[in-house]
């Protein structure tokens, strides 16, 4: 079986000085949103706004389903409880 021997080599370097010069580093700003999408496509309204002037939206079948301002109605009862029961601990 032969052996591997590994000698060290010479390194070099290659200078460049003579073709290098100062480098300038260009950075592009790009431009933010100033909001998001949800902001840019959405309006505000009142809860008397959104019962009484907004669609319930239906499927195909004509099934019903939960209307915006009942959702809204509903997280809020449901935060309250919930607010309450943490507050009485």
């Amino acid at each position: 079986m032969r052996n591997l021997v590994i000698m060290p080599t010479e390194r070099k370097t290659l200078n460049l000085g003579e073709y290098a010069e100062e480098a300038t580093i260009i950075v592009e700003e790009t431009a933010k949103p100033c909001v998001t999408f949800l902001e840019a496509n959405t309006d505000s309204i009142t809860l008397e706004e959104l019962a009484n002037k907004c669609v319930v939206p239906t499927w195909a079948n004509l099934e019903s389903t939960i209307s915006h301002q009942d959702f809204v109605s509903c997280v809020h009862e449901a935060h309250s409880t919930w607010q309450n029961t943490v507050r009485t601990r």
